[in-house]
């Protein structure tokens, strides 16, 4: 996949992406549509960014690899020493699963920029729409006590977009429409699971957010939850799919 082709799949979302935040904010408060927008436009650069880094400068990539996860081993770090009492025993099971999440996620960061692409435009993709479509489509809950926000709505909204996304991706590579679609779903649902493996933990932690580092996102592993999964799984996927 080129960096041209991949930018004008990216483009395409994002005007998407525009319009549809342009349309569910119609109705709210002001102060609602301005955090709307900003959440948009910080999504918007950090993606770009870590896009431009795989397409032009990977060793680049590989940094901000690194930067998040140790950004995330320090909100994880943090939520223990704050929580009276200290959480000895859920801290015991949360951080040894992360530190594997961890280092398959680098270990992802080095492989080709094909996959590195696909991988990151599949979780952007499931990310972005399944909160738009849950805004509007999204009724009834997943698992309300881990996860109010997340909606069966929701949910099938940004799989069939990422699925859709993924075929178009395939046809630009040698993979094919089928083995992209399999790999796009597989990332849909690791991007799930994060996101919902993240929820957890604050709910365990009773907090909010895992931190303020991105307005409008929260902390590392609130807007790197996702993407660290499906990394993870990528990588084991090509591990397992090599032998």
């Amino acid at each position: 996949m080129t960096p041209n082709t991949l930018f004008v799949i990216l483009l395409f979302l994002f005007v998407l992406g525009g319009m549809a935040v342009f349309f569910v904010n119609r109705k709210k408060e002001r102060n609602e549509r301005q955090n709307s927008w900003i959440k948009y436009f910080v999504y918007f650069f950090i993606v770009n960014t870590l896009f431009a880094s795989i397409s032009y400068c990977p060793a680049l990539f590989r940094i901000f690899c690194v930067m998040i996860v140790l950004g995330g081993s320090w909100e994880l770090i943090r939520l223990q020493h704050r929580s009276h009492p200290p959480a000895c025993n859920r801290f015991g099971l949360f951080f040894p699963v992360y530190l594997l999440t961890s280092v398959l996620f680098c270990l992802f960061s080095f492989g080709v920029q094909g996959i590195l692409s696909f991988t990151l435009l599949m979780v952007c993709s499931f990310d972005a729409f399944s909160q738009l479509s849950g805004q509007w489509f999204g009724k009834r809950k997943i698992c309300p006590q881990i996860s109010p926000d997340k909606t069966i709505g929701g949910t099938v909204g940004g799989t069939i977009v990422s699925m859709m996304v993924s075929v178009i991706a395939g046809c630009h590579t040698g993979w094919g429409p089928g083995l992209a679609s399999i790999m796009g779903l597989g990332i849909a649902g690791a991007s799930f699971a994060g996101d919902l493996a993240a929820s957890y933990v604050k709910r365990q932690f009773a907090v909010k957010d895992f931190g303020r580092t991105f307005p409008g996102h929260g902390g590392f592993l609130d807007r790197f939850d996702s993407l660290m999964l499906s990394g993870a799984f990528m990588y084991l996927f090509q591990l397992f799919c090599r032998q």
